[in-house]
């Protein structure tokens, strides 16, 4: 009998998969391309090295693209990628369904000093 193992069972997070600077790199591309472009975003990683599907950037795509959108008013491209690393910091400390509550704190905190 087949069993089957946690890591089986649940897909890992694409920003746990990629070394952080191929990560920042990927987060530029998809501010670059309009949050779009997943086929030749999956051809790049996979030239690098990582075996990433288009959907896994989809929904990658889609948690930047919210946590931009889920906090303050952005003022400029510099608050964007402050999110984004809310967000990639947010994944590694906090179950997936807390990650856009924890980045929009951390990003609070980052920008003001202060905790709300």
């Amino acid at each position: 009998m087949f069993n089957y193992t946690d890591e089986y069972l649940m897909k890992r997070h694409i920003a746990e998969k990629l070394p952080p600077a191929l990560l920042q790199e990927l987060n530029s591309k998809l501010v670059d391309n309009g949050y779009g472009n997943y086929e030749a975003l999956a051809f790049w990683l996979k030239s690098n090295g990582h075996n990433v599907s288009k959907s896994s950037i989809h929904r990658y795509a889609q948690t930047l693209k919210a946590a931009a959108d889920h906090t303050a008013p952005t003022s400029g491209i510099r608050d964007v990628f402050l999110r984004m690393r809310c967000v990639e910091s947010s994944v590694a400390v906090t179950p997936a369904c807390k990650v856009l509550d924890f980045a929009s704190e951390l990003f609070f905190w980052v920008t003001t000093g202060r905790r709300r």
